[in-house]
């Protein structure tokens, strides 16, 4: 009998629970799912962004050379159609994507490491001038095309962006770039050039330089921004003027001059680390070239005080000259103390290095193209088969071919044909006068335009 009932019982609960569900009156709670499951979806995420960003450390062969620390370091590198932000040992920060063709091209940081700036080729043949130019935080936020085509169509018909890179001003988020205005599209045609800052935080263009009077184009960029980021020096054919950055002339005539031939016009414009005074080469002499019956431009180095004004010429012999028409044949190290120069083809290989201090010359060797570099402490020297270590007044050189792309430190550079036998890029780490080799993750090897710097 009691089973008997407890089955009525379980039978009168199952034909209840298919009958229809009277609406109740009280609104049923509802569970905040993503609150619930906060812990969850968070790690979710962050295991997602780990797997979709690259990875900067993959496992070494037995026998590879061991790969660079990120530690204390930042990486700005594309891997694909993508740009991403490496900050020291952290999972890369994806900083953009490439839509359709071309290539991630030069990258800038502003002083503060917080804005980033990158040039995005539309084909991979695209140069510095017609690449577009984009700037992104370091977080991957507001990213945004920087100069639009729109904002070029505002100018005299024809005007585009010129071939020198923008700059970050120091201290600022702004950049300052070049327009150029050519009489026609022949490489040697005579351009108007203006200079224009622009500023990512607050979308606006403003204008420093309107474009002046068509010229030849240089070899040297036609500005040079000081170290504090207060002035701009300009240079053109027959002077060099100094402006603030409200375009407001400062400086008018800091150097009036004569050039010495038709075919290289422009002066090359050094500052010093504090902005105290501005090192120009000007083209002021000829050299005689007798092998092949030639006159070439020389320069005269010269130094200019901005506190009184005062200019100086610091006497060289020989003078710098630029027979090859290539701007790398001479080179002022960062702190304005020093000068390589020479290597001017196999009829002038001499190389030189000068102490701007007290006009002191010294030989150190011949190279027909040598490619210099300095150290951005200023304490040694590079060419394309010598390295050098500065003393007080001269140098100690030693043979030695290295190839550098690119400095990351006073004691770190990106180099090629320099470790394993490879032209593969690798990192060089200089201890006293020998240098330790370092791997580069695949993906950065075949970035030409990685950024390494220190945080």
């Amino acid at each position: 009998m009691r089973k008997k009932l407890i089955f009525q019982l379980v039978f009168i609960c199952l034909l209840a629970a298919c009958a229809p569900a009277t609406p109740s009156a009280t609104p049923t709670p509802t569970i905040d799912v993503t609150a619930a499951y906060k812990d969850t979806l968070a790690t979710a995420v962050m295991r997602i962004t780990q797997t979709a960003a690259p990875s900067a450390t993959p496992t070494l062969k037995p026998g590879e050379l061991a790969f660079f620390s990120m530690q204390g370091y930042q990486a700005i590198f594309a891997d694909g159609d993508s740009l991403y932000l490496q900050n020291g040992e952290d999972v890369p920060v994806l900083l953009s994507k490439a839509e359709g063709n071309g290539l991630f091209r030069e990258r800038m940081l502003s002083s503060d490491r917080e804005k980033i700036a990158f040039l995005h080729g539309k084909t991979p043949k695209s140069t510095s001038a017609n690449a577009d130019v984009f700037t992104v935080n370091a977080h991957g936020t507001a990213e945004q095309l920087l100069i639009p085509p729109q904002w070029l169509t505002t100018l005299i018909k024809g005007t585009g962006r010129g071939a020198a890179l923008p700059a970050f001003i120091p201290g600022t988020h702004q950049m300052i770039f070049e327009t150029s205005l050519c009489q026609s599209p022949d490489k040697d045609a005579p351009c108007s050039t203006g200079v224009f800052l622009a500023d990512p935080d607050t979308a606006q263009v403003t204008p420093v330089l309107s474009p002046g009077t068509a010229q030849p184009p240089s070899l040297w960029d036609p500005f040079a921004v000081s170290p504090d980021g207060k002035l701009i020096a300009t240079g053109s054919a027959g002077h060099v003027d100094i402006f603030d950055t409200e375009g407001v002339l400062v400086r008018g005539g800091a150097f009036v001059y004569t050039p010495s031939t038709s075919t290289t016009l422009f002066p090359a414009l050094f500052w010093l680390p504090d902005s105290s005074a501005l090192i120009a080469s000007l083209p002021t002499n000829s050299f005689h070239i007798s092998a092949n019956d030639q006159d070439v431009a020389s320069y005269a180095i010269w130094r200019y005080t901005i506190s009184d004004s005062h200019a100086d010429l610091i006497p060289l012999d020989p003078s710098p000259m630029n027979l090859l028409g290539e701007a790398d044949r001479f080179r002022i190290s960062p702190d304005g103390n020093w000068l390589l120069y020479g290597g001017n083809g196999p009829y002038a290989s001499d190389l030189y290095l000068a102490n701007l201090r007290d006009g002191h010359v010294q030989r150190i060797g011949d190279n027909p193209q040598p490619g210099f570099s300095w150290s951005p402490d200023s304490k040694r020297f590079f060419g394309d088969n010598f390295t050098g270590i500065l003393g007080e007044r001269v140098a100690q050189v030693n043979k030695n071919a290295i190839a550098i792309v690119r400095w990351i430190d006073a004691t770190h550079f990106i180099c090629r044909f320099c470790a394993e036998n490879n032209a593969k890029p690798h990192i060089a780490e200089i201890t006293g006068d020998t240098f330790r080799f370092y791997r580069l993750p695949p993906a950065w090897e075949e970035d030409a335009y990685l950024l390494i710097v220190p945080k």
